[in-house]
């Protein structure tokens, strides 16, 4: 049997506490800006990187629909590339979007 002392029961939940707060948060600080999938996922990295370089706090996510593929080889067609903004750098990123859409 394991025995759980109460110090260790308090560090777990202190922990789990903790991990929900920075969930909570990051979803607070980031939105969903655009997204690829298909064929449209090169265009989706290509907006990502141009926000990226032009000093856009940026991040991207790739999704499949079937959750974890670890080991297993998806095409395009399967997946969404996501690209999410900081919230701060939203009116900068519609501008260069703006940009990109008329370069590219």
């Amino acid at each position: 049997m394991i025995e759980v002392s109460y110090l260790q029961a308090f560090l777990f939940i202190a922990f789990i506490a903790v991990w929900i707060l920075i969930k909570w948060q990051d979803e607070k600080t980031w939105q969903h800006f655009y997204a690829g999938t298909g064929t449209q996922i090169g265009k989706a990295q290509g907006v990502y990187g141009y926000l990226k370089n032009n000093g856009v706090r940026c991040k991207a996510k790739t999704v499949s629909p079937m959750g974890n593929t670890k080991g297993i080889h998806l095409t395009g067609a399967q997946m969404t590339f996501h690209v999410y903004v900081n919230k701060k750098d939203l009116s900068k990123a519609y501008r260069l979007l703006e940009q990109y859409t008329e370069r590219y």
